[in-house]
């Protein structure tokens, strides 16, 4: 018997610019997936959100209302958003991902792929993450996520311990795992989030080395220091939460920070650099910025 699980579709249109910001803000939200389409004959994309139940409509757009205001007063074009609620079957929506997602390599060590996909045969020093893309919360697909994974690439070797602080889909934590890490902790404040990293990582064959938490940063205490300390989270996270990400790094470790956007820049390195922290390297990509730090 076929599965006739509706989904619940929050869709909504905004210039292409917005595209990075307001996705990076979907993803606070138990969504299941998003997706984002050119509007023909416009600047202008359109946004998809995919949720497995009926969502709180109401504070989803308000708080995507506000980041917009936000933008426009960094200036961004200005811009009117109204949410549309529709429906669609769930296996509709995996039809669409298995059509659309497409293996790819990170960096000389990493080979992303979907489920789905039969492992490739590749040189030995290949390491492959299985993910489930468009069920939960991360493919390694942006920018964010990536320039972590190129770093743990770059540095394999370096590190045996690891802390993924908002950890999402535990793709950072398995990858690091797969490139040599021996001990990994991830942890984030969404508890499906926390389940799904679980479940990834067994399908990884890493669950022994990983251990995920469902807890939140403010509330996090580090139960050692650690050779490496990845952070994907929100520019104004980053900074309230600095002394606490620094306490969970080794004297000789290294500090991802990343999730952070452009114009933020200037205010998270002079967060970490006031506390010692000495920046090693810099990545930007489209409105995205990652920042490399060890003491």
């Amino acid at each position: 018997m076929k599965n006739t699980h509706e989904l619940t579709i929050l869709s909504f249109s905004l210039p292409e610019e917005y595209e990075d910001p307001i996705g990076a803000l979907l993803d606070k939200w138990n969504h299941i997936g998003w997706v984002v389409e050119q509007l023909p004959d416009s600047s202008n994309v359109c946004f998809k959100a995919y949720f497995s139940f009926l969502p709180n409509v109401h504070e989803i757009s308000s708080e995507l209302n506000r980041c917009c205001n936000d933008l426009m007063e960094l200036g961004f074009e200005q811009c009117i958003l109204r949410v549309d609620v529709s429906t669609m079957q769930e296996e509709d929506w995996k039809i669409y991902w298995r059509r659309n997602f497409y293996s790819f390599s990170i960096g000389k060590k990493l080979f992303i792929k979907p489920v789905w996909e039969p492992d490739p045969l590749l040189a030995a020093e290949k390491r492959i993450v299985t993910i489930e893309p468009g069920m939960a919360f991360g493919t390694g697909l942006h920018p964010t996520t990536r320039y972590c994974l190129e770093l743990l690439d770059d540095y394999a070797g370096c590190y045996e311990s690891v802390v993924d602080m908002g950890c999402g889909s535990g793709i950072l934590s398995i990858a690091a795992a797969k490139l040599g890490a021996r001990h990994v902790d991830g942890f984030d404040n969404d508890p499906q989030a926390v389940a799904y990293a679980h479940n990834l990582s067994m399908l990884n064959g890493t669950a022994e080395c990983i251990t995920f938490s469902c807890i939140d940063l403010s509330k996090y205490i580090p139960p050692c220091r650690y050779d490496m300390v990845l952070v994907n989270i929100y520019a104004e996270v980053l900074i309230a939460g600095a002394d606490k990400i620094i306490s969970a790094l080794a004297p000789s470790g290294l500090l991802a920070l990343t999730g952070i956007l452009n114009q933020k820049l200037p205010s998270v390195r002079d967060a970490f650099n006031k506390r010692g922290l000495i920046e090693r390297s810099f990545k930007s990509e489209t409105e995205w910025s990652g920042i490399l730090f060890s003491f």
